[in-house]
């Protein structure tokens, strides 16, 4: 097993060279539109280095950092350049490659045998052009990806074949980083991941084992000068871990998740109030949850429709 990073994902490529990796994977008129979309936003793309300095410099190199359409277009691109002939059935065969998981800039692989990866490795380096490769752990028991730990334990059965099978684990807490509260995130990102990240640790972990991972999670967080804020409500997720809480009653909900743009909160509420309640529904919340934005469609004695806004606000429509 192996974990490879993807160096300055989001800052390598030149702008024709992303246009024609991502553009290629489409066809027909798409591949117009695409490529006229992708020219406009990769052609301007500015940095200011203070809020007041009295110059801008124009990004060259990149997909722009933090962007809506930056993840999608590097991993476009790294996918025409690396994994579209890597991960071809003959490919990997002939590097032994036994599963390949990426997200973003950060790869977990495992091969047949260290030679199978030594090779593998070489042809990425090979075909990824202006994405920089680097292998940062390689271990044929345990090595930690994102924010888990993956272990490949094996034993031998009765008729002497030995069988290997992969557990996974939440990561030591040293190797996960807080998300400082002076980060651009939105404010919904900072109050929903302390409990978010919590309960994927404890998710992760055996039962017997959940609020010790919870804990010692606490104490990393804690010892990295957390805020209290913080603090508070990852403590309170480890209490309130596995049990319902006070408005459970998605029997009769329909749930739409999207990622969070400031636009949905006039847009949508607008197309909503226009549309045609299911039968049986008469009221549509819509509000946010865990840094998205969620439409609930549930049964109600009122004919109204009421969009609940990110900062606890709502506005009713009645029909």
């Amino acid at each position: 097993m192996a974990t490879i990073d993807v160096k300055d994902f989001f800052l390598s490529g030149s702008l024709y060279e992303l246009l024609e990796d991502t553009a290629c994977i489409f066809n027909g008129s798409h591949k117009e539109v695409v490529s006229h979309a992708l020219h406009i936003l990769l052609e301007h793309q500015y940095v200011q280095l203070q809020p007041s300095a009295d110059r801008i410099f124009k990004c060259v190199c990149g997909t722009g950092m933090g962007l809506i359409h930056s993840g999608g277009v590097a991993s476009l691109s790294f996918y025409t350049r690396v994994e579209k002939s890597l991960l071809s059935q003959p490919m990997r065969e002939e590097y032994g490659i036994l599963a390949y998981y990426r997200y973003h800039d950060d790869i977990w692989v495992a091969t047949m045998c260290n030679d199978s990866l030594r090779r593998m490795y070489n042809q990425m380096k090979s075909s990824a052009s202006y994405f920089k490769l680097k292998c940062t752990a390689v271990s044929q028991r345990q090595v930690s990806f994102l924010d888990v730990c993956v272990y490949r334990e094996q034993y031998t059965l009765s008729n002497g074949h030995w069988h290997s099978f992969l557990q996974v684990m939440p990561a030591p807490p040293k190797e996960v980083i807080p998300l400082w509260e002076n980060s651009g995130h939105h404010h919904a990102v900072h109050k929903a991941w302390p409990k978010a990240v919590i309960h994927r640790a404890m998710r992760l972990a055996p039962e017997n084992q959940r609020e010790f991972f919870g804990n010692r999670l606490l104490e990393h967080y804690r010892n990295c000068n957390a805020s209290d804020f913080t603090l508070m409500h990852m403590a309170r997720a480890i209490t309130n871990f596995g049990h319902p809480g006070q408005r459970r009653d998605v029997q009769d909900a329909v749930w739409c998740i999207l990622g969070y743009h400031p636009a949905w909160r006039v847009s949508i509420p607008r197309v909503v109030a226009k549309l045609q309640p299911p039968a049986g529904v008469s009221r549509v919340r819509i509000s946010w949850r865990n840094g998205n934005l969620s439409f609930r469609s549930k049964i109600n004695t009122h004919n109204r429709v009421i969009f609940g806004a990110g900062n606890g606000t709502s506005t009713s429509f009645r029909r």
